[in-house]
């Protein structure tokens, strides 16, 4: 895998951009502080704005690192930030990397994740020859199997029992992924 760091990508409705240092603002009111938010990952809610802000000039300071892969989801119709997406980069070394998404809630169901996710996907494939871009998930979390699913992943297996959300339920862990040639594939 090349890395090439966090290039500004488009969509039809969003674009994907670095942080900047007044976003932590917005994502804390939208997304950060919001406990359904959270449910299925694995960190919390964040306790104050001012978590929210450490927490974000960590991540800025971090593109000075090309292996860092993180951006806010920006409306292109009115350039407001509804979430962000990043790239977890333990299995880079294999050539494998999974997303992690946050959407704030009153955008639920509009496609947004699907759009930012498929955006990245082509994004790793494409320019950054990537070979596996994969996904767990909580089994309860039935909006990430959607965006999964959308875009073209396929089930890999079930991890029974693996974890917990933030309500202390077991979940089983659902693994999925795509890999290059299936994308090519798919997207002729």
């Amino acid at each position: 895998m090349i890395f090439k760091g966090t290039p500004r990508l488009e969509t039809d409705r969003l674009i994907l951009r670095k942080i900047e240092s007044n976003d932590y603002k917005i994502a804390y009111e939208q997304w950060c502080n919001d406990p359904e938010q959270v449910l299925y990952t694995v960190h919390g809610i964040h306790k104050s704005e001012d978590v929210t802000k450490r927490v974000y000039d960590r991540w800025i300071e971090q593109y000075n690192d090309e292996k860092t892969m993180r951006w806010i989801i920006e409306l292109k119709e009115n350039s407001l930030p509804i979430g962000m997406i990043d790239i977890n980069n333990t299995w880079s070394k294999y050539s494998s990397v999974e997303p992690g998404y946050i959407i704030a809630r009153k955008y639920w169901g509009l496609g947004y994740a699907t759009e930012a996710t498929m955006r990245v996907m082509e994004y790793l494939f494409k320019e950054c020859e990537l070979e596996t871009f994969y996904s767990e998930f909580m089994e309860d979390n039935i909006g990430s199997g959607k965006v999964m699913k959308k875009c073209e992943m396929t089930q890999e297996g079930c991890l029974r029992n693996r974890c917990e959300d933030k309500n202390g339920k077991r979940q089983n862990l659902i693994s999925m992924s795509i890999t290059k040639d299936e994308y090519y594939k798919i997207n002729k």
